[in-house]
């Protein structure tokens, strides 16, 4: 089996001769496609990746939803345990009512839920990926979005992954921020921001890189070119 470079090198080969010729007939199209997807669904379900994320989120997503009905438990328990023999109108035992259906409106929500955790696990498990900064992109040029301020004064900065082996290795500062330092994109209710991520120095703005980010980059760069010539 073909490497991960190897196989989207592939791809792209696959695609740059087609764009060369165009399709002959019809089925040239399906063919293609074919093609195409042979070599990519391996990639997108390895037992490594795709496997490891469908079992990593069925037991985060048991443990988080344990977690919350035991916080609902505990919030109803200590509501009951508040009210006396013959009733009370204690204005703070009536506002734990309102929590209490909020918090129970909460969990009835468990697509959302579930979202919440899966995007705050992602951005921790992105330095684990090779990834060392991401570019915050919003849509609040988009008509009728109701976005948030603060988002859209992050459109467009990019922001470093504490921890990512560029920051160890001395090669980037973290730019904007680090992602961690804030919510993740889609983690807030109603957000459909999202993060275009990084993996190399080279992809980043001149003002993230330190010298030694600079002089890695002129390495990197000399070295290939002796390569090709």
């Amino acid at each position: 089996m073909m490497d991960t470079k190897e196989a989207i090198d592939g791809v792209g080969a696959i695609l740059t001769g087609f764009l060369k010729s165009g399709p002959s007939s019809p089925a040239h199209l399906e063919e293609i496609k074919s093609k195409v997807f042979e070599i990519a669904l391996p990639l997108v379900t390895s037992p490594e990746g795709y496997d490891w994320c469908i079992e990593n989120y069925r037991q985060q997503s048991k443990l988080y939803f344990d977690e919350r009905l035991s916080q609902f438990h505990d919030l109803l328990i200590n509501f009951l345990k508040q009210v006396p023999n013959g009733g009370t109108k204690d204005k703070l035992a009536k506002s734990m009512i309102a929590e209490i259906k909020r918090e129970l409106r909460s969990l009835t929500k468990w697509p959302r839920l579930f979202y919440t955790l899966k995007a705050s696990s992602l951005v921790v498990k992105r330095e684990q990926n090779g990834d060392i900064a991401g570019m915050w992109r919003s849509h609040w040029r988009r008509a009728g979005y109701d976005y948030r301020p603060e988002h859209k004064e992050r459109d467009g900065k990019v922001y470093a992954i504490r921890g990512s082996w560029a920051m160890q290795q001395g090669l980037i500062n973290k730019g904007a921020g680090y992602t961690d330092e804030m919510t993740a994109p889609g983690e807030e209710l109603g957000c459909s921001c999202y993060m275009v991520y990084f993996t190399s120095p080279s992809e980043l703005p001149e003002s993230m890189l330190t010298a030694k980010g600079r002089e890695w980059i002129k390495a990197k760069d000399d070295a290939r070119r002796a390569k090709n010539s």
